[in-house]
């Protein structure tokens, strides 16, 4: 068995969801169970639980999530995207390296965690085999110092950012539905 480095795992779950109505999404029921405790079955087995969220701080918790809000930045307005909820758990992390998911990918396979973190990487993010999915990431937390810079400078995209790190890639074209986001309500 091969040794994981300590890390932490994260959910992003701090936008307005304004597809789906301005729902909390990570708190949505999905077959019986939030949609953010979906995503936490593909997370391994962390040192730490953390998720992003701006509002239902208290319902989080209560799953057993460390609660982490957007920091506020000169200069960059509140809910800028999930850059600075990114931003805000790499500053909270407890270990040297997180895992991070959106909380809107129910789907995730169970060895998520086995192959974003055993691709031996610095930086990796996942594809689907046509498109990268630069929200389910393995980063270090050293990199916090960069995304704030990135911030700082006016920019929001999720793609420059995490492209600009020259991640590894993780293919799931295997399983490529594992990866979508539900950007409606069921039903």
């Amino acid at each position: 068995m091969v040794e994981w480095p300590s890390y932490s795992a994260a959910v992003l779950a701090g936008g307005k969801a304004q597809r789906m109505g301005g729902v909390d999404k990570g708190l949505l029921d999905w077959h019986g169970q939030p949609l953010v405790e979906w995503v936490r079955q593909a997370l391994g087995e962390p040192q730490a639980w953390l998720v992003s969220a701006n509002r239902n701080q208290a319902h989080y918790a209560a799953l057993g999530w460390q609660v982490v809000e957007d920091p506020a930045l000169a200069g960059v307005e509140p809910f800028a995207g999930p850059l600075l909820g990114l931003l805000a758990l790499l500053r909270a992390c407890p270990t040297p390296w997180l895992l991070v998911s959106p909380c809107d990918t129910p789907d995730l396979p169970a060895d998520f965690a086995q192959r974003l973190i055993g691709a031996g990487a610095q930086v990796v993010c996942a594809t689907d085999g046509e498109r990268i999915h630069p929200l389910h990431l393995w980063l270090p937390t050293q990199l916090a110092d960069s995304l704030e810079a990135y911030l700082r400078s006016g920019e929001r995209r999720v793609m420059g950012w995490v492209m600009a790190q020259q991640p590894a890639l993780v293919s799931f074209a295997d399983q490529p539905q594992s990866l979508r986001n539900l950007n409606s309500l069921p039903g």
